[in-house]
């Protein structure tokens, strides 16, 4: 009886592995999952960030621009202002 009693807590106990070895994975398996969609996540605000700074990168670059030719136009207008002003001194 002795060695039957021995085989029940074996088997009991082997159950009880399967039973943590189970658990275990689906565990691991959500783990994982949870962990590419992280990663996913993680890889659009990357996207998203890289985007932002090519967009900010192009409206300095616009800005730029814009900034040269407004500097130009003071220029033309200063040099404008000049020859009124002897113009006007000729008359």
């Amino acid at each position: 009886m002795g060695i039957l009693f021995r085989a029940g807590e074996l088997l009991a106990e082997l159950q009880t592995e399967r039973d943590l070895k189970l658990k275990a994975e689906e565990r691991s398996t959500t783990l994982q999952e949870k962990a590419n969609q992280d990663a996913m996540v993680v890889d659009r605000a990357i996207r998203e960030c890289d985007e932002a700074r090519w967009e900010a990168e192009a409206r300095q670059a616009d800005l730029g621009v814009e900034v040269a030719r407004w500097l130009d136009a003071e220029e033309v207008s200063a040099s404008l202002r000049a020859d009124l002003a002897e113009a006007r001194g000729l008359l």
